[in-house]
């Protein structure tokens, strides 16, 4: 007994090292796992805002179906349809009705060349009417300084531009 009342100060410098490594393991779970958490929280609150829809179901409607009245034309089937009053017509992901009303505008984006025998089924016996003499087009043409450019045969071509106002000359 004599020895152990001796070693008091050893004792409880050891009980407090052993306390502090326990309290600092304790605060440092803590830090880690507070840190974890609120890492969660901010990755929730960003995916939450990345799937969060702001708009309306308009919106979303108006993203796939553009209701404009302005119609791009990138393509020769494209063109092929203005004023067939199709509905639903793909361009570049979005849909398009091809009406022809007055305030529909067509818009040529790109010159486009064609040879009529490829698309015979879609031409009225085997000729393009050209858009300024079409007389069945209510809707508008603008060509933007394109030109559309249309082979019968190899001596037989026809180029349509802006300062012809896409007619026949």
């Amino acid at each position: 007994m004599k020895n152990l009342k001796k070693e008091n100060g050893a004792i409880t410098v050891v009980t407090l090292v052993t306390i502090l490594f326990i309290v600092s393991f304790l605060m440092s779970s803590y830090i880690i796992v507070a840190n974890k958490v609120k890492t969660q929280k901010e990755m929730l609150n960003e995916t939450k805002k990345v799937y969060e829809t702001t708009g309306t179901m308009e919106d979303a409607y108006n993203s796939y179906f553009d209701t404009s009245n302005v119609i791009p034309i990138y393509t020769v089937d494209q063109l092929l349809l203005i004023g067939k009053n199709q509905k639903n017509v793909n361009v570049n992901g979005k849909y398009y009705d091809f009406n022809n009303s007055e305030d529909t505008i067509y818009v040529l984006i790109n010159d486009l060349s064609f040879k009529a025998e490829d698309y015979k089924d879609k031409l009225t016996d085997s000729y393009w009417t050209p858009i300024g003499d079409n007389t069945d087009l209510v809707a508008k043409f603008e060509g933007r300084g394109h030109t559309i450019e249309v082979i019968y045969s190899d001596t037989d071509k026809k180029l349509y531009d802006q300062s012809n106002n896409y007619s026949d000359v």
